[in-house]
Formats: structure tokens, sequence, C-alpha cells
């Protein structure tokens, strides 16, 4: 039986992916939401993230954002049960209104990570297998950022980068009987102030996820994958202590997706429908994710 773990997804992605509100830029951002299989190898991946939202009815003047994110994603197995890595995404937001469009692009802020094993049952006579998992990880302000952002009527959050240094911790539980298993993850995300002494909210997001593992051949496999993913993003702050309008929300998404495994190399794609969201206090309205992912392990 192949031995999977699944490992951070839209923490911090863990990303995941990048996704952010219309009217307020609220954002989950985390590693790669597409590599969702790890074989306890180290590996380098290449990733593509789309995610949007529009005014709700009667709101505004009917803007669409959509946000997009191109990620390089390495990580190495130091020995059995440490491993380190970083992820560096590149991203580029427009917003249209009445077919006029403004967007932003630039690098956005490198994020390091370094995850331990804490408990593992992997005995190859038997079927079960269990991996818990505690991580950490450090977000660099080496993004684009611009403080000056509302005067071209754009959010805070609609930066690439945070300006500011943010901190994450995050916990896996894996667990898989013989070509079948499920997926339990949290991960936590707070940020400092900026230089403006703006505060972003804290993010937390949590991913229910099930697979199964059908080989084709001998050195070939597809794993269909499906689940659920909860997040929840706190309202952002003046420099007065002040809530900024129109920052924070929540949501609950269904995920469906497949991967295919080729010796090696992990292709994943994965569709995320929301099915309960209330973002920028109803203001706007989520529309579906998807994210895609190319993954060499070694």
């Amino acid at each position: 039986m192949i031995r999977l773990i699944y490992i951070l997804c839209l923490l911090f992605a863990v990303q995941s992916t990048s996704f952010a509100c219309d009217a307020c830029g609220c954002s989950i951002m985390g590693h790669p939401a597409g590599l969702l299989t790890e074989y306890r190898k180290s590996f380098l991946s290449l990733g593509y993230s789309h995610s949007g939202f529009t005014a709700a009815p009667g709101i505004g003047e009917g803007s669409i954002d959509a946000f997009h994110t191109i990620d390089l994603s390495f990580q190495y197995f130091m020995t059995h049960r440490w491993s380190a890595g970083i992820y560096q995404p590149f991203r580029f937001n427009t917003r249209t209104i009445d077919q006029s469009t403004q967007s932003i692009s630039g690098l956005a802020d490198t994020r390091l990570h370094v995850k331990y094993t804490f408990f593992e049952q992997n005995d190859d006579s038997k079927p079960l297998e269990i991996y818990l998992d505690i991580g950490a990880g450090l977000i660099l302000p080496t993004g684009s950022y611009d403080p000056h952002l509302h005067d071209q009527d754009l959010p805070e959050n609609f930066n690439p980068g945070n300006g500011s240094l943010g901190m994450s911790l995050q916990q896996t539980s894996a667990l898989s009987y013989r070509s079948t298993g499920l997926i339990l993850k949290n991960s936590l995300t707070r940020f400092s102030k900026t230089a403006a002494d703006y505060q972003y909210g804290a993010q937390w997001a949590c991913n229910l996820l099930m697979f199964a593992d059908l080989p084709l051949d001998s050195i070939t496999s597809l794993v269909p994958m499906a689940g659920l993913q909860f997040e929840k993003v706190g309202t952002d702050l003046h420099p007065n202590g002040t809530e900024v309008h129109g920052t924070g929300g929540n949501g609950i998404f269904v995920s469906a997706g497949c991967q295919l495994k080729i010796k090696n190399w992990l292709c994943t794609f994965q569709y995320f429908i929301p099915a309960s969201h209330e973002y920028s206090g109803g203001e706007v309205n989520a529309r579906p994710r998807i994210n895609c992912q190319l993954t060499h392990l070694f």
C-alpha cells in the first residue's frame, strides 16, 4: 500500500491558496491547496489557483474581483520526522466594474515552515496507517505592498503582500486504511501591525478530506478526493483601533478533485464550491475556486 500523508494545504495554506474578499480583501492564504498528497518525500511543486468574489445584489457598483496565484513550493525531509520548506507565490488581482478593470500584481510574501511528525503508526504488516504532524511557519514581509492602495479605491488586502510579519501554527492528522483515507488539518495565522499600524485580522482554516488510491498499473495511480473546507478571517483594525468596514468573514466550501500519479510526478486538480459564506458583512458573494498543482517527488 502506498504510504500517504496529506500535509498542509490552505494554511497559512496551507493557501491554502490565497483567497480575498471583494469589498474588503480579507484573505485566507496558504500553501498550495492542490498539493494534497505527500509520500513522505521531499518535493518541488508549481501551482496555479484562482478565486473570486462579486458584490452582492444592490451593493456598490457591482464589482467583480478575481485573484490569481502562481506559486512555487519546496519541501525537504531533513530526517524521518523533521521537514522544512519554503513557499513563494506571485499574485495577479483584478477588480472589474462596468467593463473597467483595475489590476495589481507582484510577488507575495515568502513563507517558511518547519514540521514534525510526533506520532506515526506505520507497520508494513498492518493495513492501518496514522500520522500526526505539527508545524510552525514564518511569513516574511517581502511581497509587493502599497500602504496607499486606498487612493485607488482598492482595499488594503488587495496588495500581493501584507506589509507585516506573520506567524502560523498547523496541525495535520492523516489516517489511511488500505487504499482509502481521511485527513483533518487546522491552521491559524496571525500578523503583526504594518509600518502604518494597520492590523490584519487573524485567519483560521480547517480542511477535512477523503480520498481513495486507485492503481492503474505498476507506475500509475488515480486518486479521487472530496472534502469540506472551513475558513474564518477576523476583522481588520485601523491604527486607532476601530474596525475596518467590510473586513472579516467566514465560509464553508465543498471540494472535489483528482490526482494523477505517474512514477514520481503528481498532477492535481481541485474545485471548490461555496456552500455557505458571509464575507464583508454580507456585501460580497464568494465564487467557485480552482487549484492545479504539478509536483515532483524526490
